[in-house]
């Protein structure tokens, strides 16, 4: 009977051993690249009404941010007492194309202006900061700082929810080429 019980658990670990193979070798990979496709081609509609205004840190300078026109806008979500926030700023700073006639960047923050200027002489910080004027997060929602959004033709084509790393920024990168345009420097 002891024979017969070991015998029966052998057959049942050397099972368990094949279906974590099958699962590893042959499942995995065909999930992992339906995975990738649905979320290339995964993107949200955004009301063309949805345009919102924005006060430039740097000028004062009032400005539109136009989600539903024809350049990719990239809105970036942050806050100055967000460690996630700040420390990937410093990369972005050294990799992000800020100013491109083929794209916008954004970086928004719902905190008075005086506040992000203070930040922003402290680190040096030399990106397109900007005061949101009125609420957003009803349509682009960002309760988990930093959140970033990819936007053209009033569709969001990228999001990202918490700090970007190296292969974040690829993948963001490979989103926007997609529209004609390149993130790096």
């Amino acid at each position: 009977m002891n024979r017969f019980r070991i015998g029966i658990g052998i057959i049942v670990l050397l099972v368990v051993i094949f279906i974590i193979f099958i699962t590893k070798k042959i499942v995995m990979p065909i999930f992992e690249k339906m995975v990738e496709k649905s979320e290339k081609e995964k993107f949200y509609f955004l009301d063309e009404k949805q345009n919102f205004n924005v006060i430039n840190i740097a000028t004062g300078m009032h400005d539109a941010v136009e989600i539903d026109g024809e350049k990719p806008v990239f809105l970036h979500f942050w806050a100055t007492w967000c460690g996630p926030c700040i420390r990937e700023m410093y990369s972005m700073q050294k990799s992000l194309k800020t100013s491109d006639s083929t794209f916008t960047v954004y970086f928004l923050s719902d905190e008075n202006i005086e506040t992000q200027q203070k930040f922003i002489e402290k680190h040096h910080f030399k990106l397109p900061f900007y005061k949101i004027e009125q609420p957003v997060s009803s349509y682009l929602p960002y309760n988990i700082l930093p959140t970033s959004y990819l936007c053209k033709n009033g569709y969001t084509y990228f999001v990202q929810f918490g700090a970007f790393d190296e292969n974040d920024l690829l993948k963001l990168n490979n989103f926007i080429s997609n529209l004609g345009c390149s993130i790096y420097k």
